[in-house]
């Protein structure tokens, strides 16, 4: 298997870890597995295996081209045409033994794959924007489609794509790594974090889609004693964010953590927010968080926005849900959660229930399957 991404590896960002751990995944069910990446300049300078703390399951290799990404700023999206171009050249001279599954997130990739007489396998993680009809385009020539939620699938078979070769499998979680035992005083002792008053969690990035700036102007309005922390970010973004809100008190901008200390910080916590807004149309219909699932293997409180893409991983049984952008309903499903509650601590076991089996290995035998009935067709 040749598992095809154009971004940098590894990278802070959750589609990094999601295409290591299915490598990992996809290893362990007996492929050989090569991941092809452009070398980028990096500022992370560990590699993927220790930075996402793997054994070294699969290869990895990296072609050397000219990072035109660097130019977007100049030449606009001229920028990414020269990178797809010369990533597929490049991508060209590798050697592919017919039969080999090619699985990417990148649909031109498909095309590459399909001219080596391999079997192709594209996965999608959100719709497209401007280049929509180049993309489908390509797609409409792979072998299988992989969709992180049924939103997407909908609107490939909207666009006439067979129903057969359309697999929804939203993303997962390693359950071995969330599942710790951890009491919250010692989680919050080893945080170097106080162990007496409320925590409100949020881990991920700051982008303005995330919902960020609703649950720091709703942590202006918390109680005494309340301590919103933010978890993760660029540091570009952190730095801004940092900025804006540095006279409330009661927000505290902890920046991007390794991935290996997000179970401590979700222990810390009384409540776990995802406020994702409904005005950006990847956050309303095509996300699957990955911190979700987190949240859900944490055994805390959830908190999540009322939009489709979340509601088809939690609900109002496994979770507190609330209107998008709307601080103040925030603002009192937190309080409402600290000051407890019976049906607060049922919603928190009904998700970790349902998260114990959205793994991995689940995911990826899943998709594995479908390939095997591709091969014998």
């Amino acid at each position: 298997m040749f598992f095809i991404v154009g971004t940098r590896m590894p990278t802070e960002k959750a589609n990094g870890y999601q295409v290591a751990m299915m490598c990992t995944q996809y290893a362990s069910l007996g492929y050989d597995v090569t991941l092809v990446v452009p070398r980028r300049k990096n500022p992370i300078k560990e590699s993927v295996f220790d930075f996402y703390g793997l054994k070294e399951t699969f290869l990895i290799k990296k072609i050397g081209l000219i990072d035109f990404i660097v130019f977007s700023k100049f030449i606009g999206s001229l920028a990414y045409w020269f990178h797809v171009v010369y990533f597929l050249f490049m991508l060209s001279f590798i050697k592919m033994e017919k039969g080999s599954v090619v699985y990417t997130r990148n649909p031109e990739v498909v095309w590459l794959g399909n001219k080596k007489g391999c079997t192709t396998v594209y996965e999608c993680h959100d719709w497209f924007g401007k280049r929509k009809k180049l993309s489908l385009w390509f797609l409409k020539q792979a072998n299988l489609i992989v969709t992180t939620n049924n939103i997407i699938r909908e609107r490939f078979l909207e666009h006439g794509f067979d129903e057969s070769k359309i697999i929804k499998a939203a993303n997962a979680i390693d359950i071995s790594t969330f599942d710790i035992l951890t009491e919250k005083k010692e989680a919050r002792k080893k945080l170097s974090l106080p162990e007496e008053g409320s925590v409100v969690v949020y881990t991920g990035h700051l982008y303005e889609r995330k919902g960020v700036h609703v649950l720091a102007e709703a942590a202006k309005k918390l109680p005494p004693h309340t301590t919103v922390y933010f978890v993760g970010g660029t540091d570009k973004d952190v730095a801004l964010f940092a900025e804006k809100y540095k006279n409330i008190s009661s927000i505290k901008v902890v920046g991007h953590r390794p991935h290996a200390q997000m179970p401590l910080w979700q222990k810390a916590a009384d409540v776990l927010v995802l406020p994702n807004i409904a005005g950006h149309a990847t956050s309303k219909y095509y996300t699957s968080p990955l911190k979700l699932f987190e949240y859900m293997a944490s055994k805390r409180p959830i908190i999540a926005s009322n939009l489709p893409a979340v509601l088809e991983i939690v609900n109002s049984e496994t979770a507190l849900i609330v209107d998008p952008e709307n601080s103040q309903e925030l603002k009192e499903t937190i309080v409402k959660v600290l000051e407890g509650g019976d049906e607060t601590a049922f919603r928190a076991e009904r998700a970790y229930s349902l998260v114990k089996k959205r793994t991995w290995e689940n995911r990826a035998q899943m998709i594995h399957m479908k390939i095997k009935e591709l091969d014998k067709k």
